[in-house]
C-alpha cells in the first residue's frame, strides 16, 4: 500500500502552504489497504482541508500511528535484544523512512 499511500499524502496535502514531496501518512482509520471507509476522512466531502486536515473532527489530526509503530519496532529491540527481528523489520524501513519524511515536512 505504500505507493499509494504516498501518492495519496501528496494529494491531501498539496494545498498546504509548504506541499509535501515525499512522505507518507497513515491516520489511524485507513483501511489495510491505505484507502478510507466512506466518511471516515471526510469521504464525500470535497477536498482536504488547505492544512491537509480530515474535515471528520474525531480524526482530523491523528496521525500518530507509524510513529508509535516506528517506536514500537525499536522497544522491541531495547527489550529482546533480538538483533534478527530487528533486521527483519528494517527490511520495511522504506515505511517508517516515509512516515519520518511526512513529519519533517
Amino acid at each position: 500500500m505504500l505507493p499509494y499511500v504516498e501518492a495519496r499524502t501528496k494529494v491531501q496535502f498539496k494545498a498546504t502552504k509548504n506541499p509535501l514531496t515525499a512522505g507518507a501518512l497513515y491516520e489511524e482509520t485507513c483501511t489495510q489497504f491505505g484507502l478510507y471507509n466512506e466518511g471516515d476522512w471526510g469521504c464525500g466531502t470535497g477536498a482536504p482541508a488547505k492544512n491537509g486536515a480530515s474535515s471528520n473532527s474525531y480524526i482530523r489530526f491523528h496521525w500518530t500511528g507509524a510513529l508509535e509503530l516506528s517506536l514500537m519496532v525499536l522497544d522491541h529491540f531495547d527489550a529482546t535484544g533480538d538483533m534478527d527481528d530487528l533486521k527483519k523489520y528494517l527490511l520495511h524501513a522504506t515505511f517508517l523512512l516515509t512516515a519520518i519524511l511526512f513529519f519533517d515536512q
